[in-house]
């Protein structure tokens, strides 16, 4: 570009500043930019405050301002990951004190943004090195331009209170050698997120709920709009800049809407694996808890109680307790409440105290003194694990294990009711039933009243709706089968719940039109005789109970403020290929002694098989144990002959020995006793030779092909074999941070030939910086962990349950993987079980999930006979498992509205929400 010459007088091509002597935000910036037709700035950091110094003249600029600067951007994140990166370093300032004391250079800022006179764009650290230079360039209308250069950053405190120096160059070199250094960042820049721009314009005109009682009571008089986005918007899943994804937006928001219909919220959430149903279940119980007061009891696995609570505060800034096994509260911050007995189970000091399922599994006080107490809401994680005892038996009032019994209970004693699980079928319909009963308990708007056939024919709607039996001709049969429970004027079709309801006088809060056919006019009987199949299969109580989104879906669903899906496909390609070396149609060889101590293992399995009743433990434990790794065979086998059949660590999601198993470990026979002790000895032998167990081998391979460059978590389902491969792995890379995943204690971090204990959070925070990117885990301690900063997988052991494969699978096919296709290993031996259930499931693997969709999680004495018997017998029992989940999950597949929370400017205090969750029960 041509510039005009600068005036004849040299001295005047370069004038040297500093803030020792002048204001530069006046004697340069405001005076140079008066006039100006364009302003390009490369700055260190920008921030709003600039507007404090040159408001009016950036303002008056006539044609684009650009500002290029830092970002503390990791190079390996993805673009979504960046642009959150983006957002939370801009939300680093509280916005409470900020926006009310500079709300109009918030809406200054804003104006600019939005209208694109400013714009901004941010440097990752792969892009450029951190911008320490600072300069720009500002053109003027009548043609001439102008260079500076300095240490000052685009803040008022860089223009007007630091110790700064500026040169001005009006030289045409030194202004096209400024503008060529800008041009180039500003090519390599990320563009400043478009949730930037909607917070500061959120934070200019935002405004505070005097209290709690105030937000109530506006929600209930319908003049908030949205309740749960003035709770959220400011929670730290913001600050950090996340947001609650569409999905878990619309759930918390189908809540909201059920208990303003119906005064209670029971729904049940199915979303698969990685989709984030702890943080749609807990933002959902924090709206609940601030709208009706009372009790909020979160029902957990054990190994996720901490889980739980560690995000509800991390990401939702939600206080909570977890009652621990020493009869005390423990909050969130560490400190442990002292109890007097087991009864204080029902005294927690928040208003979320979070109860291990453990405890309600078996008989104790606890669960005792929790069935006599009453609930603002309940919700259960896990929910599958709440089954009926004989699925053979489809009544209505069949026994259930001790959990779905407690729920039973509780369901009627509390208000809410939330159960979030991806498996609620496991092996048959009639579970989804059971858990869908359980929200319809003194809830009548779920399967109805008594005389429902939805409540009091389980089987009989269950056959129609997976089309084993014709849906009925008979209108009056048609009509109790949509009339009780009634749907709600607007469900699909609209138009005939509409007419119904019209007709007969009966508002959204009445839940049953039963025996009242009689009384529809013609045209309402006649938009029932056309719309009925379409009520039945849209709008019946189970799909309007089950929310279940899969990913495959959210994968199609395009953003429409990215013009990209939701989630970006991840791939996945699975190892060792067909002509893998080493390996035998995708097997490992075993090697003699470890095959002749397997086959030592199948006869002492088959021994006990024929002596002992029970669940499958004592059938499977050994083989299972063996097919893993050598060492845990070994110290299995050795606990085994000393009578003793607790599992290795205390942490695996096995089968639990029954009282009858763990009786006759300790009185095993002659034959039994010398079939374990020939296992001991071969196994024995062979941990002396180091190379005799191949998989540890086989792992550091794949380790060095470029696994470890892209990071790598490698599951088992037993912790002798987890820690047996770090200590393995630790010896071929001791270079390497190395990290142990495993049960509280448990967790270690190996390098440089030395080991430490570590505690979870720490090693989790290490692979999400990726410091770590070898990572050795347990399948129990990896529950509800998010693993998508690394990119393969390896399963040292195949569970029976192909249900935990995917699971493990979604550690890491997640979103905010980076890769498109992330690799998974399966190591099994040859001629093993494993490598039967391999066999059978691979004939569809790639299907698996979408196919069956739900899988059995509890190791099925059915399912582990089929097994044991041969791949043929397999076969059999998969083909016996019905195609089940279509029907449930129509209503959810097509579109996702993206409800806006971000830009709400009518706010709950955090301090206000925390003090209301700090109340005890």
């Amino acid at each position: 570009m041509d510039i005009p010459a600068a005036p004849s007088d040299d001295r005047t091509w370069l004038r040297r500043f500093s803030s020792r002597r002048e204001n530069l935000g006046h004697s340069v910036l405001r005076d140079q930019l008066r006039g100006a037709s364009a302003y390009d700035r490369i700055a260190g950091y920008f921030r709003s405050s600039v507007l404090e110094v040159a408001g009016e003249e950036i303002e008056a600029v006539a044609g684009t301002v650009r500002v290029v600067c830092n970002a503390e951007l990791n190079p390996e994140d993805i673009r979504a990951a960046r642009a959150a990166a983006i957002v939370k370093e801009w939300m680093d300032v509280p916005p409470e004190l900020d926006g009310l004391l500079n709300r109009p250079r918030y809406r200054r800022l804003f104006d600019l943004l939005r209208s694109g006179k400013l714009q901004v764009r941010v440097l990752a650290r792969d892009s450029a090195p951190f911008v320490h230079g600072k300069a720009g360039v500002i053109r003027k209308v009548d043609g001439t331009a102008m260079a500076f250069m300095g240490s000052v950053n685009e803040t008022a405190s860089g223009w007007s209170l630091n110790y700064e120096i500026v040169w001005e160059d009006h030289s045409a070199e030194g202004v096209d050698w400024v503008q060529a250094e800008f041009d180039d960042l500003w090519a390599r820049g990320d563009e400043l997120p478009d949730a930037v721009i909607t917070e500061i314009g959120r934070v200019a005109e935002r405004s505070e709920y005097r209290d709690v009682a105030e937000w109530r009571t506006k929600v209930g008089a319908g003049e908030v709009e949205n309740a749960a986005a003035a709770v959220a918007v400011e929670a730290p899943v913001y600050r950090d800049g996340e947001r609650l994804y569409p999905w878990q937006k619309n759930f918390v928001a189908l809540v909201q809407q059920h208990r303003h219909r119906h005064g209670k919220a029971r729904l049940l959430l199915a979303d698969e694996v990685g989709l984030g149903k702890t943080m749609s279940l807990g933002m959902s119980a924090l709206v609940l808890a601030l709208l009706d007061p009372g009790p909020v009891l979160l029902l957990v696995p054990a190994t996720l109680t901490m889980q739980w609570q560690i995000e509800l505060w991390d990401r939702l800034s939600i206080p909570s307790a977890v009652w621990t096994q020493r009869d005390c509260w423990l909050d969130h911050m560490g400190h442990l409440i002292p109890g007097r007995d087991a009864q204080d189970v029902t005294r927690c000091p928040y208003r979320i105290g979070i109860v291990s399922t453990g405890l309600i599994v078996q008989p104790s006080v606890e669960r005792a003194a929790l069935e006599k107490a009453r609930f603002a809401c309940v919700v259960l994680d896990e929910a599958h694990k709440a089954r009926r005892q004989d699925l053979k038996d489809r009544s209505r009032s069949a026994e259930g294990n001790n959990l779905l019994e407690f729920m039973r209970v509780v369901a009627s004693r509390s208000r809410h009711v939330l159960l979030g699980t991806a498996t609620p079928i496991q092996l048959d319909p009639i579970e989804l039933w059971d858990l869908v009963d359980v929200l319809g308990r003194e809830a009548p708007h779920v399967l109805g009243d008594g005389n429902s056939p939805w409540k009091g024919d389980p089987a009989r709607v269950l056959d129609l709706l997976l089309s084993r039996n014709a849906l009925p001709e008979d209108p009056v049969e048609r009509f109790e089968l949509i009339a009780n429970p009634l749907a709600p004027s607007g469900e699909p079709p609209a138009s005939l719940f509409k007419a119904i309801r019209t007709e007969l006088d009966l508002p959204d809060d009445v839940s049953s039109a039963k025996g009242k056919f009689r009384h529809l006019t013609g045209p309402s009987k006649r938009r029932l005789a056309n719309g009925f199949e379409e009520a039945f299969w849209s709008s019946n109580p189970i799909v309007r109970h089950v929310v279940l989104r899969k990913r495959e879906m959210i994968e199609r669903v395009i953003d429409p403020r990215t013009g990209e899906p939701y989630i970006r496909r991840v791939e996945v390609a699975t190892h060792p290929r067909p002509d893998a070396p080493g390996f035998v149609e995708g097997a490992i060889l075993m090697p003699l002694l470890l095959r002749q101590a397997y086959d030592d293992a199948r006869e002492f399995c088959d021994l006990v098989g024929q002596r002992v009743r029970g669940s499958g433990f004592l059938k499977t434990i050994l083989l299972r144990r063996i097919g893993s790794t050598v060492e845990a065979g070994l110290s299995t086998a050795k606990k085994l002959l000393r009578g003793d059949p607790a599992p290795d660590d205390g942490e695996e999601s096995d089968v639990p020995a029954t009282a009858e198993e763990k009786e006759s470990i300790r009185n095993l026979t002659a034959d039994e006793r010398n079939a374990l002790t020939r296992v001991i000895g071969r196994l024995d032998a062979l941990t002396r030779d180091q190379g005799a167990d191949p998989k540890g081998g086989i792992v550091a391979d794949y380790l060095r092909s470029g696994w470890l460059e892209h990071g790598c978590i490698v599951f088992s389902q037993y912790y002798d074999s987890a820690y047996w491969l770090a200590r393995t792995l630790a010896a071929v890379f001791p270079q390497e941070r190395i990290g142990l995943y495993g049960g509280l204690g448990k967790s270690m971090i190996f390098q440089e030939g030395t080991s430490i204990k570590a505690d979870r959070e720490l090693i989790k925070g290490e692979v999400a910086k990726r410091r770590i990117k070898l990572l050795i885990a347990t399948d129990a301690a990896c529950e509800g962990l998010n693993l998508q900063a690394l990119g393969t997988l390896a399963n040292l052991d195949l569970p029976w349950n192909p249900a935990k494969l995917e699971q493990r699978k979604g550690r890491v096919q997640r979103i905010g993987q980076s890769r498109d296709t992330i690799d998974v290993l399966n190591l099994r031996y040859g001629d093993s079980v494993e490598d039967d259930v391999f066999a059978v499931l691979s004939e569809r693997f790639q299907n698996i999930w979408t196919m069956f969709r739900q899988f059995p999680d509890a190791l099925d004495d059915e399912w582990t006979r089929a097994i044991l018997q041969g791949r043929d017998e397999a076969r059999t029992f998969l083909r016996r498992l019905p195609d089940q989940a279509d029907r449930f999950r129509l209503r959810y597949q097509s579109s996702i509205d993206d409800l806006d929370w971000e830009s709400c400017s009518a706010v709950l205090a955090r301090q206000d929400v925390i003090d209301a969750m700090s109340e005890g029960w």
